[in-house]
Parts: C-alpha cells; structure tokens; sequence
C-alpha cells in the first residue's frame, strides 16, 4: 500500500487539517456566509438523515448557509468550536476528517454539540476544500432538542 493512500496524515497535513477547522468554526460564529463558502469546492454533497443534497454551485450552497444561518440564530447560537477528532488521506490530495463540532449561548454554555465527517480535497493552490459532508450527527442533535435542523421554529 501506498504511503500516501488509507493512511494516517503526517503531522504538517493534520496541522494544516486542524487550522482548517479552526477558521471554519470561526466562520461559523461571525454568521459569514462568503467565508464558509470559501471552504467548499463545487459540486458539493451533504448528506442528511438518509437524503443527498447537491450544490452545483457557490449560488446554491450559500442560500442553504443564509438558512442555516438563521436556523442557528432562533437557537441562540453565539458562537461555535470544531475540534479536529481524526484525520485519514484516503486519496492522493484528498483527505477525510471526523470533527467534534460545539455550538454555544451568549453565556458561553453550550447549546448542542456533534459529531461530523467531511471528505476534503487538496487544490492546486495547496488549500483543502471540502467536497462532502454528513450532517446526521448534527441533526440528530437538534431532533433531541426539540428542532429540526434547517427550520427555522424555536426549539421547546
């Protein structure tokens, strides 16, 4: 086997990796739909609760971010943390990643917490994009709490 393919990531790459995660939670908490799109590659894939929904473009996949946006905003979310859990080259430049995701209250207590999985592919520009995603954890946890994710109705 390939040392590059179905392997651990080396340190620099999961650095690289975790300070992905690291701004895109960032994103998250600023409400900047220009700059989660800056993240992604199109066409994309998320995947949720058994349906596939495809983003052929930039267009598409911010009006998805403006709902999820105020989704979150109904919630109460102030803020968020994405904690890199594990990290797998599965293909020469791309990579797929298990994230622990934490969404937060203006007093700093957390409102919902997840766990999700992206694949993500190295461009030329040697910037990781994603090209995947599976939001089951995450609405799984919102079902718990009463919401479903993307409508926008006050949970409980």
């Amino acid at each position: 086997m390939s040392a590059s393919v179905s392997s651990r990531p080396g340190a620099a790459v999961r650095a690289t990796l975790a300070g992905v995660c690291d701004r895109y939670a960032k994103a998250v908490s600023t409400y900047s739909v220009a700059k989660i799109g800056k993240f992604w590659a199109f066409p994309a894939l998320i995947s949720v609760n058994g349906a596939q929904i495809a983003f052929k473009s930039q267009e598409a996949f911010d009006a998805n971010t403006e709902n999820l946006f105020a989704f979150y905003k109904e919630q109460g979310v102030v803020s968020a943390s994405r904690r890199l859990a594990n990290a797998m080259i599965i293909a020469k430049d791309m990579a797929s990643i298990v994230v622990d995701d934490v969404v937060y209250a203006a007093d700093l207590e957390p409102i919902a917490s997840w766990r999700a999985s992206y694949v993500l592919r190295r461009t030329r520009g040697n910037t990781w994009k994603i090209i995947f995603a599976s939001a089951d954890g995450e609405a799984a946890a919102w079902k718990a709490m009463g919401a479903t994710l993307g409508q926008t109705t006050k949970r409980r």
